[in-house]
């Protein structure tokens, strides 16, 4: 957006009532002149509230923080929550929303709906799913060898078919205690978006190039979504699926050779020992080792000293967490017990990857105005 328009994302659930969103819209806003309100600097925002049709639905079939929304667009004005005899004139503002197409009223006011110019965005199928993906990676693929280039459509209907089975499977459908197990194209674009950090130079038939690339495509494949599987059972079920899937769609690699372990990939274990940063798999553990060992070493000169015992999949995070932060927006959430390591191989994996590190201290003091100032 332009410099003069600012954005804010509004997420509303069973639970927002129009408290809430009046409390929000006004945090966003300032007192101007007289009883106008508006975006700081004389500038417009535009609110996108996400979740539009998620707010609880009262006896009288309204959901009260639409009709506040609907008052604000009728108006462009809402009432003073401390003093009723104030009306603000809220002025610059704009409304984007999104609806949740599995949960929540699908019966929006049609007082309000009359406001918005409604988009239907229907799920792209497996044709078009194909098309916008092999297209992308067609045009990575130009520079490669011949043998690379005709694995395009394989990889694209693997990735396909793979995603089909996990969302068709019994085992990895969202519940309370895996509420985050959530497949969605977003994750078919992480995987692409893995595979497109090869580079032609690397992946030649006479370093086996074929069986080097859908290598590559299965760690892609199991960083996006194995990672996020909460227990072994889980991950079990991943590995034979996705085992099945390469046998099936790419019956001219020998299955031992796909399959073999560890199957690391990382851009800080240089094929010619030097400094230059290619995203390519290691030769083994060893080699990821003597590496992570001199990170350390060059740590603890540069910082203090931190007792790490590296074993196989203390290095194995490091690569993982690596391989995220190196990614445009790439981000994660760390969860396990306390003791584990998060920390320090985090702090590694942030000194490879040549990031700063900070770091938030909590006090009794801490507020969500001291979160804010942290983040920015």
């Amino acid at each position: 957006l332009p410099d003069e328009i600012l954005s804010t994302t509004v997420n509303l659930n069973s639970y927002t009532d129009s408290r809430t969103l009046q409390a929000i819209i006004e945090n966003n806003i300032e007192k101007r002149t007289g009883h106008s309100y508006g975006p700081a600097g004389n500038k417009r925002i535009v609110f996108y509230i996400d979740d539009f049709n998620m707010p609880f639905v009262d006896k009288y079939e309204t959901q009260a923080p639409l009709e506040l929304l609907r008052q604000l667009v009728d108006y462009r004005s809402m009432f003073d929550r401390d003093r009723l005899d104030e009306r603000k004139q809220v002025v610059d503002v704009q409304y984007m929303a999104s609806m949740n197409p599995t949960a929540g009223s699908f019966n929006i006011s049609a007082r309000l709906q009359r406001h918005f110019t409604v988009i239907a965005c229907f799920p792209p199928d497996a044709e078009n799913i194909a098309r916008i993906y092999g297209s992308i990676l067609r045009h990575h693929l130009l520079p490669f060898d011949s043998a690379i280039q005709a694995l395009e459509g394989s990889l694209v209907q693997a990735t396909i078919d793979m995603f089909h089975t996990l969302r068709a499977s019994p085992a990895f459908l969202p519940s309370a205690k895996k509420f985050h197990y959530i497949f969605s194209l977003r994750d078919l674009s992480f995987i692409f978006q893995g595979v497109l950090q090869s580079k032609a130079a690397m992946y030649t038939q006479v370093s086996g190039g074929t069986t080097k690339f859908v290598r590559l495509w299965m760690h892609e494949a199991s960083r996006v979504i194995r990672d996020r599987l909460v227990d072994g059972a889980d991950a079990k079920a991943f590995d034979e699926i996705l085992a099945k899937t390469a046998k099936k769609f790419f019956p001219d690699e020998k299955p031992d050779a796909l399959l073999q372990t560890p199957n690391v990939m990382t851009s800080f274990v240089s094929e010619s020992g030097g400094n230059d940063r290619v995203y390519l798999p290691i030769r083994d553990m060893d080699q990821l080792k003597q590496v992570l060992d001199e990170k350390l070493e060059e740590y603890s000169q540069a910082y203090v000293e931190m007792p790490l015992v590296l074993f196989d999949d203390a290095m194995e995070h490091v690569a993982r967490v690596c391989r995220i932060i190196d990614q445009p927006g790439g981000n994660a959430l760390l969860v396990g017990v306390g003791g584990s390591g998060k920390q320090s191989l985090s702090r590694l994996a942030a000194f490879i990857s040549k990031m700063e590190m900070f770091q938030i201290v909590v006090n009794q003091h801490y507020d969500r105005t001291a979160f804010k100032t942290d983040l920015q």
